[in-house]
């Protein structure tokens, strides 16, 4: 899903100036049992929030997986201009937004999708030096069990 995803934002890069760089092969073979369809609008609506972040010619988007104890963890981080942190407390809150365009409903909307699956969403940010999302979802099993 998460691959899928990438592949698909893609397209609104512009003109491959914005970079993403992957690390994901530490949950290769781990199986997560969530709705793909809801998990990709979260990825999603992440991604798209680092992609507005990032300035268009030295923007960085780093995305790393991991597996911590029974979680799959997705971090994703960017190297734009971070979020002030009287902000910070609201980002999770519906229709609170600092976009000019923009309804404030992605991550209000994912974090009920990834606590419905078990999981948690955080953000860390400091205003100048970027923001990381970490997205952790409950492992079911390993691919060979």
């Amino acid at each position: 899903v998460l691959r899928g995803t990438i592949d698909d934002e893609g397209p609104n890069l512009p003109a491959g100036k914005i970079a993403i760089n992957e690390k994901t092969d530490r949950t290769k073979g781990f199986v997560i049992d969530a709705d793909p369809v809801r998990l990709k609008e979260v990825f999603r609506n992440v991604l798209h929030n680092a992609i507005d972040a990032v300035h268009a010619d030295t923007g960085i988007i780093e995305i790393t997986t991991d597996v911590k104890k029974d979680m799959v963890s997705v971090l994703i981080k960017d190297n734009g201009e971070g979020i002030a942190s009287k902000d910070l407390k609201n980002v999770f809150n519906p229709f609170f937004t600092t976009k000019a365009k923009g309804m404030g409903l992605g991550l209000a909307v994912s974090k009920q999708v990834v606590v419905f699956h078990g999981g948690s969403i955080t953000l860390k940010s400091v205003k100048g030096n970027g923001t990381t999302v970490e997205v952790s979802l409950p492992v079911q099993r390993q691919k060979n069990e």
